[in-house]
């Protein structure tokens, strides 16, 4: 699981920060700030960030990355390289699975379900028409 946690590789095509940003951008907005987006949700926060400007990996907890210049670029990238990875990882059927699933979405089954989804390679990965729908 530790290698679905990397920088974003992905330039362009549906499975691209630009393409994600798009996507998640217009989610994450707060009505009551213009920038919520860009001024909050990958800015610096943490004392240790501004104190040396690096992740360890101890803060981290991405052991694998070493250390992370604590940038708002770094943090997006990794956090969309992370959601690709993770999305590159997920079979149609299995995303027919979890959206469908109509259970306590904080289940134990639940977690079992996007676990399983994501712990080995794709047989028959989501294509990009199934992707741009979501």
């Amino acid at each position: 699981m530790e290698s679905l946690l990397d920088y974003d590789k992905n330039t362009e095509g549906i499975l691209s920060i630009n393409s994600f940003r798009a996507k998640v951008e217009p989610l994450t907005r707060h009505p009551d700030y213009d920038s919520y987006y860009n001024e909050i949700f990958f800015e610096k926060t943490y004392a240790f960030q501004v104190k040396d400007g690096v992740y360890d990996p101890e803060e981290s907890g991405i052991k694998h990355l070493g250390n992370i210049p604590a940038t708002d670029e770094n943090l997006e990238s990794i956090f969309y390289g992370s959601l690709i990875n993770i999305f590159s990882r997920i079979e149609e059927h299995e995303l027919t699975q979890i959206t469908n699933f109509s259970g306590d979405k904080n289940s134990d089954e639940y977690r079992a379900l996007l676990f399983n989804s994501i712990s080995s390679l794709p047989i028959d990965p989501i294509d990009s028409n199934t992707l741009e729908k979501m």
